[in-house]
């Protein structure tokens, strides 16, 4: 698989070269941040009313350790496009076994020097459906000041049908454009 990678930072007007689909999150990321004065906004900041244009879209998940990342809320349109509820999963599980360990790593780097991350790819949802993702996650601080939720917006656009089967409610099957965020404290190694 050819990655292209295209990590980004903040230009000096707070702006991102980010696909339109997931422009809002960012913008409304970085209207909490700046009313908070913060690098990071924190989790306590979050309103559904600010999220009402793109809350179909949320994830908020919280880092219990590095194997588990639960999810906490999921907007209707994430669980309609996966298949199933996914308040309380872990999303670690949702991709096979074998893909486990790079989005471990992922996360790993976002929690360890608080950074976002945004990915373009093709997936393979249960029942060999297909979908095209936009995603932006960007962490939160929790209230002693420590990144350990995350809130992203997820776009899918189906894509039809393949023949393979999955049993993993998401298959990671091309990744077209994936890159980290530098929010200000650099990015990971």
């Amino acid at each position: 698989m050819i990655l292209n990678r295209h990590h980004l930072s903040i230009n000096d007007r707070g702006e991102l070269d980010l696909p339109p689909a997931i422009q809002p999150m960012w913008q409304y990321w970085q209207a909490l941040r700046d009313a908070d004065q913060s690098i990071i906004p924190a989790k306590a900041a979050i309103s559904i009313q600010g999220l009402k244009g793109i809350l179909p879209g949320i994830v908020i998940s919280e880092r219990i350790d590095e194997k588990t990342i639960t999810i906490r809320l999921a907007g209707s349109r994430v669980e309609d496009s996966v298949g199933q509820s996914l308040a309380g999963v872990n999303l670690i599980d949702l991709s096979p076994a074998n893909q486990h360990e790079g989005i471990q790593a992922i996360y790993a780097a976002v929690f360890a020097k608080p950074c976002g991350f945004h990915i373009t790819e093709e997936l393979r949802l249960r029942g060999g459906r297909k979908a095209h993702l936009y995603a932006l996650v960007l962490p939160l601080w929790d209230e002693d000041g420590n990144a350990r939720f995350t809130i992203g917006h997820y776009v899918f656009t189906g894509a039809g049908y393949d023949d393979g089967q999955s049993r993993a409610a998401i298959e990671h099957r091309q990744i077209d454009v994936f890159g980290y965020i530098d929010l200000g404290f650099g990015l990971p190694d």
